[in-house]
């Protein structure tokens, strides 16, 4: 039971309405997210023991997917006693007119209490990834070591073959490098090209990084060039005339390896904490819909929200935990900082209608 709301008079300073706000909703979440956090650590350390090495997994899938558990079950437990807790929430609650009344405010004190939930969930996740980092040591896994990838940008057709024995490629960022990855596509060319390899050879700013040619073989085939620590601005692609695969350059698969270390336990605190903005958005919605929508909606809601955020690519915490799995830096990965962009918007705009309505309504 996280108790009754807190009511203060009308004429409370704002500031001791919104502390008491926020407090409540920090007990509130933190109540209801511990319960489900210890429950899916245990279960997903259970299953991830029972499976094969997380580094065996194309993009963290299998053990991957297992790790959102206990991070995306306590953000459904706070979300869900959060707007259970708060009379404002929902159509037709108990004592939600005596809240408002008594509550004066932007969006009947949500913004306090979303704040104070939050926070509270914040510090949960954090303890989940951890969390994370002990299942997986737990269940021997080797995780590829952390580092970070920047993308490398083809200049015209992105695609090696004995038609095209040449190709260019800049970098994105003139930040040290200590190794090249090529995950390129293969295509096959023919049955005059037969299923032979495809020979690379590569250099950086006119000079050749490698000795021995390199073969692709299948598509996604991982070909890391390891080279000194240096600044590399322009990169070539050249390949024989020989028949064989073609093999095809879209983005995402040659990427330079940036000098310097990053903490792999620092990477997983973050892919847990990306879990709080799917729940913020979440938040964001139910306070826009309060008035219009029964809480157990809104509970239904707020897990769905989560859930897709877990489940998908398209949402900022599907998108690290598959960095973390793969052993990528998450502040360097764009696409998990372009979804976390586009769900702080949503959630931003969200907020600002629910604040619009609230005003227009007590006028």
């Amino acid at each position: 039971m996280t108790g009754p709301a807190p009511i203060h008079a009308p004429d409370a300073a704002p500031w001791v309405r919104h502390r008491a706000i926020f407090a409540f909703g920090f007990r509130a979440a933190g109540r209801g997210m511990l319960l489900p956090l210890l429950a899916g650590q245990g279960i997903a350390a259970l299953v991830i023991r029972s499976l094969p090495p997380l580094a065996e997994n194309a993009a963290g899938t299998a053990s991957g997917i297992w790790l959102h558990l206990p991070a995306a079950a306590a953000a459904i437990g706070a979300l869900s006693a959060t707007i259970a807790a708060w009379p404002l929430l929902g159509r037709g609650e108990p004592s939600a007119a005596l809240v408002a009344r008594l509550q004066p405010g932007p969006a009947g004190g949500v913004l306090p209490l979303g704040a104070g939930a939050l926070s509270a969930l914040t510090l949960g996740l954090l303890a989940a990834g951890l969390g994370w980092m002990a299942s997986l040591r737990w269940a021997n896994e080797r995780l590829p070591a952390t580092a970070a990838y920047a993308p490398l940008v083809a200049e015209g057709d992105a695609i090696l073959d004995q038609r095209h024995p040449e190709l260019f490629l800049s970098a994105s960022t003139r930040r040290p490098a200590r190794s090249l990855v090529l995950t390129p596509m293969a295509i096959m060319a023919g049955a005059a090209g037969g299923l032979a390899p495809r020979r690379l050879w590569v250099e950086a700013d006119g000079e050749p990084l490698h000795r021995e040619a390199l073969q692709v073989a299948s598509s996604h085939a991982r070909v890391e060039v390891p080279f000194a620590t240096q600044r590399i601005q322009n990169l070539t692609l050249r390949t024989d005339a020989a028949p064989g695969i073609a093999v095809l350059f879209v983005p995402g698969t040659a990427e330079l390896v940036l000098e310097g270390p990053r903490s792999t336990v620092a990477n997983a605190m973050l892919a847990a904490v990306s879990h709080v903005i799917p729940a913020a958005t979440a938040l964001a919605v139910a306070a826009l819909v309060r008035a219009r929508v029964a809480a157990g909606l809104l509970r239904v809601a707020a897990m769905l929200l989560v859930l897709v955020g877990a489940a998908s690519q398209l949402a900022p915490s599907g998108a690290a935990v598959a960095a973390f799995a793969a052993g990528r830096w998450i502040p360097a990965e764009q696409n998990v900082l372009t979804w976390a962009s586009c769900w702080l918007c949503a959630a931003a705009a969200a907020t600002l209608a629910a604040m619009v309505l609230a005003t227009r309504h007590r006028s």
